[in-house]
C-alpha cells in the first residue's frame, strides 16, 4: 500500500519544525514501509500454505473440487480484507 496522503502531509509538516524533530521523524516512514512489506510477506505465506498444504491435503482426502474452490474463495475474501485492514491501520499507529 502506498503512503496515504495524510501521512505525506504530516511528514512535510514535521520537516518544517525545528530540530531535532525532523531527524527524529526520519526513520518513521521507512519503518512503515518495512511493516507494509512484512504484511505482504505474511499474506503470501498464508495463501501459499493454504494452496500448497491445506488444499492439496483436502484434494488427497477426496474433498469435492467445488468445496475446495468455495473454501479458497471464502478464505481469500476474509483474510484479504483482514490483511487490507492491517495495511491501512498500521499507517495510523
Amino acid at each position: 500500500m502506498s503512503q496515504p496522503h495524510f501521512r505525506q502531509q504530516i511528514t512535510e509538516y514535521i520537516g518544517r519544525l525545528p530540530a531535532p524533530l525532523p531527524q527524529l521523524w526520519r526513520p518513521v516512514d521507512p519503518l512503515h514501509h518495512s511493516i507494509d512489506a512484512g504484511i505482504d510477506r505474511m499474506e503470501r505465506f498464508h495463501t501459499g500454505f493454504r494452496d500448497n498444504v491445506v488444499l492439496r491435503l483436502a484434494a488427497r482426502l477426496h474433498a469435492r473440487p467445488a468445496a475446495i474452490d468455495r473454501y479458497r474463495g471464502v478464505d481469500s475474501r476474509v483474510f484479504g480484507s483482514i490483511y487490507g485492514w492491517f495495511r491501512t491501520a498500521h499507517w495510523y499507529v
